[in-house]
């Protein structure tokens, strides 16, 4: 690598995170963005996430770093996630994604770096095809890449007690399946010319977790750190990688985008001006005979010059303090020191001692997270009338589902489209719905509170006739003070008639929106282990078919049935599982062991195979 002597080097970060899903792993982000302040790693390969498709990024956004993931449909298992810092990012290309159901793989080209990074989790009980297969693959991309060949970063949780590192050889005992599985990522790493780095155990006293590199002097050092999130160690990599001043778009001291110090909905904004002045810009030569980083940190600073002529700043806080406690930073730098004191111990019981102090620091932290959590929490419950604006800043912050608004049914039965009227009309039944929050009443007996569930009727009613519904598993109330009378006597009910848990903490009380498209139909995921021919026939079956031209259909004629959404799905489905998809074959007749369906028929067929013995025409 190319640079100047005195520039930082860069750093990875590599691990089994065993669970990063929002909604049972809050702390794990933050761990990971703290992680990520301190270390400023170019990249960090996780696996293990149990993350899918619902959980949006912004759930497990990473500041300064932008995701690249892989996870399993429908399973709250496996997966893998590369964050890639936002420099990198820029020019960063996904090469191949791989998820057959046990194995999941990413791979990334960081074209200002030139690297390609690949991240790969494979389960201890993956079978021989499917990581044979997703290995297949990878050779292939790597044959494929262009010459000369950019470095490769081959890393992950492969689960191979069987591989004897740093020889790479093979060790007895293990399953012959596995044995082929580790002998497949060894023909695969020696054809591409990888050698693996990590030499120490990071889970227990097994090698788990791989570092592969074709370029080996990339390598410096690199360090385990136990963890309190995982029972694998989290490797912190240090690379001979230099950072690029030429890659480093100018950031503010909070490491944010630059143009965040604009008010752009200021009203003293001269648009004309601003457009102007881009326009009288020679983009051409400025541009002229330059790489692709430069041009874009020229076209980030001509863009701040012009800015800052015909835009003002934003009133900035006179309080600009670090968010992170002061306690907590200074268990982060003990951690920090007694991990460097754990390299340099060289006696077992030194290790040890060490080991628990870190164990303890570890627990330390995790508390001063839930700390601050709740104290953040009971400053917005508390100060709830009196700044009203931190509380709902709040919410928004831990919120973890994000809906759009509209489209809603106005006065007269219309459906309502325009942004700007969806917007008047939503304020308009909001306050017709909802009491004034600036008229305080003192409720003193518990009586009183019973137009408190009227109102909620009136909730839900509205809910109802613009295509939604409460998600009553999140439906609690918000309840503070100290008349417990009021809180131990009073009950409320949802729409469905569960009662309304009475908390002492904030929960969101918004609607879902799973009806709000109108009327749809599942289609049935297609059978894994069936042989291709059944798999094509099934694809193209009514019962499969049918869903897809169903939900194609307007929303006008999807809802124009007057029955439920779950009897509809249900009618449909028993429709589509009686009436033939093709003509009955000769010696079908209606008193066969099953319908004509080819559904039916494929389950038909799969019994007789599995008990040895069939009775009755079979059409396939």
């Amino acid at each position: 690598m190319v640079g100047c002597t005195n520039l930082p080097l860069e750093n990875i970060i590599m691990g089994n995170i065993q669970g990063l899903y929002p909604k049972t792993n809050q702390t794990k982000v933050l761990f990971l963005k703290e992680l990520a302040v301190v270390e400023d790693p170019i990249f960090i390969a996780l696996t293990e996430t149990h993350l899918h498709s619902e959980v949006n990024n912004a759930e497990i956004h990473i500041e300064n770093y932008s995701p690249f993931r892989v996870e399993r449909d429908r399973r709250k298992c496996g997966g893998v996630i590369l964050y890639i810092r936002d420099d990198v990012s820029l020019e960063t290309k996904q090469m191949l994604s791989i998820s057959n159901g046990q194995v999941e793989i990413i791979a990334v080209h960081l074209a200002s770096k030139n690297i390609v990074v690949i991240n790969c989790y494979r389960p201890p009980q993956a079978s021989k095809q499917n990581f044979n297969s997703a290995m297949s693959g990878v050779s292939k991309m790597i044959e494929d890449l262009s010459t000369p060949t950019p470095e490769i970063i081959m890393c992950g949780d492969f689960n191979f007690p069987e591989i004897k590192w740093p020889e790479g050889t093979l060790l007895a005992g293990g399953t012959l399946d596995h044995q082929a599985q580790a002998k497949a990522l060894l023909e695969v790493t020696d054809k591409a010319l990888l050698t693996q780095q990590i030499i120490t155990p990071t889970r227990r006293d097994n090698i788990l977790d791989l570092y592969f590199t074709n370029n080996q002097e990339s390598v410096n050092t690199y360090r385990t750190e136990k963890n309190i999130f995982s029972d694998h160690n989290l490797i912190v990599v240090n690379t001979a990688y230099k950072k690029n001043k030429s890659e480093m778009v100018e950031r503010n001291a909070t490491g944010s985008s630059p143009f965040t110090e604009f008010n752009f909905f200021s009203e003293k904004i001269e648009w004309e001006k601003l457009q102007q002045s881009i326009s009288e810009v020679d983009w051409e030569q400025t541009m002229l005979n330059e790489d692709p980083n430069t041009m874009l940190c020229t076209l980030l600073d001509k863009l701040l010059q012009i800015c800052r002529l015909h835009i003002p700043t934003r009133r900035r806080r006179k309080d600009n303090r670090s968010n992170i406690p002061r306690n907590r930073k200074i268990l982060m730098r003990k951690r920090a020191m007694l991990y460097k004191k754990l390299v340099k111990a060289y006696t077992e019981e030194r290790k040890r001692r060490i080991d628990a102090k870190l164990t303890e620091i570890e627990q330390q932290l995790k508390q001063s997270h839930t700390d601050q959590r709740a104290q953040e929490e009971g400053k917005a419950i508390n100060k709830i009338k009196r700044n009203p604006k931190f509380f709902y800043s709040y919410c928004k912050r831990y919120s973890k589902i994000k809906t759009q608004i509209g489209p809603l049914k106005d006065n007269e039965g219309n459906i309502v489209k325009d942004p700007k009227q969806t917007a008047d009309l939503l304020l308009q039944q909001y306050n017709s719905v909802f009491s004034d929050p600036h008229l305080p009443k003192t409720v003193n007996d518990p009586k009183e509170v019973s137009s408190l569930q009227k109102d909620l009727d009136t909730v839900y009613a509205w809910v109802a006739s613009n295509y939604m519904q409460f998600n009553e598993g999140k439906f609690e109330m918000v309840r503070h003070g100290q008349k417990l009378n009021l809180k131990n006597e009073t009950k409320l009910y949802t729409e469905g008639g569960q009662e309304i848990s009475a908390l002492p903490h904030a929960k969101c009380l918004e609607p879902y929106t799973t009806d709000r498209a109108g009327r749809k139909v599942t289609r049935r995921g297609l059978p894994t282990r069936a042989p291709d021919r059944i798999r094509t026939l099934l694809s193209n079956s009514l019962t499969y078919d049918g869903p897809k031209s169903f939900n194609a259909l307007p929303k006008e004629v999807r809802s124009v049935t007057g029955c439920s959404v779950d009897n509809f799905k249900s009618g449909l489905d028993k429709f589509l599982y009686t009436i033939p998809d093709e003509p009955p074959v000769l010696g079908y007749t209606a008193r066969c062991r099953t319908s004509n369906t080819i559904p039916d028929q494929v389950t038909l067929q799969d019994r007789d195979a599995r008990i040895g013995s069939s009775s009755g025409p079979l059409r396939l």
